[in-house]
This record gives structure tokens, sequence and C-alpha cells, in this order.
């Protein structure tokens, strides 16, 4: 452990004054139940051994939707359903709060952030939170597993990486159970030859997902499989084209056919082109793609000094964090908590750079200064609180959190860790 690290992290007493400030809001948003809620309805129906998959299960008055989590989560949360629905989802909404506390120590340790001086470390807490705080609310707001899912991510490579525990695999199979996000985080680990770690995550996923089978018996856990696929079957149409889905969704499969289909939203339309929808999937698939194929740019590169090897995982890491979003079909904006660890990073490259007096104003630190601050207008100043719900529709319709996303690959790919090494070393 760097020293002084017990000394930067909040004292028990600082979370729990955080934890009171912020009660009041987190009861507020326990009413709604969001999706959780409807996690627990599916949970429901499981419980009384029916299938909540291909129905459209009733929420509440005037409220219906559909369950698209795996068996496994559903089974897990089952007893749960038991409870009155209060006490269920503010137990969930607690845990995501702290396990946010867990994934900000996570990241200062990969990151060494105690290793910083007292304004560069406040000021890397002040820039991260700001970027990354409208996602945050978002995932309280719609009760949404994303946190969780995060920490398990982070937790796992971090197990895996940082403790060489293979037992991360199983937080990472964990994750993918929940949601299919941690996927893409598989071929990363054989890349890296961790491979204890990744025959641990692959081997524990079947294991989970057939745990129904303990109460219900192997043919009707493979029911409630072949219906959860039925539902999350990615390459289903309305998942590779969901422009006419409503103005919610903030992925690849919902950029593409604002700026390349005839879709508009209340007049506004900003049609480039009219494409034919399998021309549009064709596109959608080319573009995911694309940015899968630049993971080769970050594995490329490779450190020079064993010192810095921590760093690059993370850096490396984090460009896996943003494809989550972007590449999987159905992500709301929720989904961009997933920004986390690449806007702690390039907020790390940001205080070493600026706050280091020694060096003077150069093109580099314009260039990202100035690419940051369109970033931050396109993902952080478009929430609905500066603008109101009805006016903030626009700017979902225009996908402007997508494109500020987008954005902030090159940035991620220039400022690499080696260019930061640079930067400090030739002062």
């Amino acid at each position: 452990m760097v020293k002084g690290l017990k000394n930067f992290y909040l004292s028990y007493r600082t979370q729990l004054i955080i934890f009171l400030i912020a009660l009041p809001y987190l009861i507020a948003q326990n009413l709604h139940g969001g999706d959780f809620r409807v996690l627990l309805t599916g949970a429901g129906y499981l419980a009384r051994g029916i299938s909540p998959y291909g129905i459209v299960m009733p929420i509440e008055p005037g409220i219906t939707d559909v369950l698209l989590y795996s068996p496994f989560v559903a089974f897990v949360l089952a007893p749960l359903t038991y409870l009155p629905e209060i006490i269920p989802t503010f137990i969930f909404t607690l845990i995501n709060f702290f396990l946010l506390f867990r994934i900000w120590y996570l990241m200062s340790t990969w990151l060494q952030i105690p290793a910083l001086s007292g304004n560069q470390r406040r000021a890397w807490y002040i820039i991260t939170i700001i970027f990354i705080l409208r996602f945050i609310l978002h995932n309280f707001e719609n009760s949404q597993q994303n946190i969780v899912v995060l920490y398990l991510s982070l937790e796992g490579l971090y197990q895996i990486f940082l403790r060489d525990k293979p037992t991360g695999g199983f937080l990472i199979a964990l994750g993918i159970c929940i949601k299919l996000l941690p996927l893409v985080f598989l071929p990363y680990l054989v890349f890296k030859r961790k491979l204890r770690a990744t025959v641990a995550a692959v081997f524990l996923v079947p294991m989970l997902l057939l745990l129904p089978a303990i109460c219900f018996g192997l043919t009707f856990d493979f029911q409630l499989l072949h219906g959860w696929w039925a539902a999350i079957n990615p390459t289903l149409d309305k998942y590779n084209a969901q422009q006419n889905a409503g103005v919610q969704f903030h992925c690849i499969s919902a950029l593409i056919p604002v700026y390349f289909s005839d879709s508009s939203y209340k007049g506004l339309s900003v049609n480039l082109m009219d494409l034919a929808p399998h021309q549009l999937f064709l596109l959608i698939n080319i573009a995911r793609m694309a940015l899968v194929v630049f993971t080769l740019y970050f594995l490329w590169i490779g450190y020079s000094a064993e010192e810095e090897k921590n760093l690059f995982l993370f850096w490396e890491l984090s460009y896996l964090f943003l494809l989550i979003p972007l590449i999987f079909p159905h992500q709301a904006k929720y989904s961009y908590i997933n920004l986390l660890p690449a806007f702690a990073y390039i907020t790390y490259y940001i205080v070493n750079i600026y706050t280091n007096q020694s060096l003077p104003v150069k093109r580099d630190k314009i260039w990202l200064l100035s690419t940051m601050a369109l970033v931050a207008v396109l993902i952080v100043l478009t929430a609905d609180i500066f603008w109101g719900m009805s006016f903030g529709k626009y700017f979902q319709f225009l996908k402007l959190v997508t494109i500020g996303t987008i954005l902030l690959i090159p940035v991620l790919a220039f400022f690499s860790p080696t260019r930061l090494r640079r930067s400090l070393l030739s002062f």
C-alpha cells in the first residue's frame, strides 16, 4: 500500500456524514422503485413457479414492463419478494451508495492518488465527480444495477491484476450473470494471460445460470434461459435500430439511426442520409467492430517501465469500460456510469499536467483542456437539471451524450501514460 494511503481515504465518520446528507435523496428515489421494482416483480413470478419471460408484467397501476435480467438474478431475489417491497428496494439503494465508496477506493489505489499533492488529490476528486455525477444520479433515480456491475467488474479486475488472485474471475462471472456487459473483459484477460481467472469466470457463468435448477429442475431452468435469451438477443431488429423506441437510448444502435434514417422527434430531424434498414444494420455493426478493433491500439503501445504497469492497465481498462455503453444495445443514460474509469484517468492526467508549474503551456495542454470542455458541454451540461425534462429530450434525441463519449476516445488514446511520463520528465 502506498505510504499515507490510510490518511487519504474518507474516515468512517466522514462517510457517515455524507450518508446522512444523502439519506433524504436516497429515500425519495427509493419510493419510485424504478427498474429494481421490475426485477422484484419478475422474481415474484419465479417464486410462484411461473416464467417471467415473454410476458408483459404489470408493475403498478398504468405501468407495465418486461424482464431482461437473467434467471439467476430473479432466483437470488425471489426470497425477498415475500417482504414488503420498500425493504429490499431500500437495501439495494444502500448497497449502491456504499459500493461507490469502494469503487473510489479501488480507482484511487490503482492510480496511486495518495502519491499526489493535497491540491492535486482534491482536484482529482472534484473534477471526476463533476463529470460522472449525472450518471450516478441516473442510477439512483432508476434503481439500476449498473453501479453493482461496475463494482464487480472493477473489483474483479483489481483482484486479478493487482492482487494476483484468480478468484477475481468469480466477481466477473457474477457481473456477467447480472448484466452481460462484463463479457468485454474476458478476451482482455486471455490477452493478458490471466488464464486461471478466465477459466474461473467461464466455468462459473453457466454454474450460476443453472442455480434455479436446484428448486425448479433442469427442464424449467432451460425454459427460463431460452426465454431470457429470446428477450435480450442482440441480433433482434429492435436492438439494432432503436430510433423508433423513444429517445432514452444512447448507444451506437440508437445514434446511427438518428442521423441516417427518417427518424424525428417533435418535428426535429437531423437526417444526413436515408439508409434502408439492412444498410443501417450493416453500418451499426461496422461502427461497433471498429470500436472493438481500436482496442488493439491500447494493447499495442505497452509500458516501458515496471512502475508504469498498473497505470497502463487502468488506461487500457478505461477504454474497455467506455466501450460498454457504446457497443451494447439498449443502453440508456445510466449505463454511462461506466465512463467513470475513463474520467478518473483523464482527470489524473489533467491534475498532473496543469498543477505542475514547471511545465510551460503547450499545445497539448490547450488541446486537452478545450476538448474536455467540449465533452463537459455534451455530457454534463445537457443534463435535465439545466434545461428541464421537456427540452432535455431534444438533447437525448440528438444523442449528445453518445457523441461526447465518442469524443473521449481520441483524448484517451492520445494522452497515454507514456505521453504523461515524457511530459513530466522533459522539464
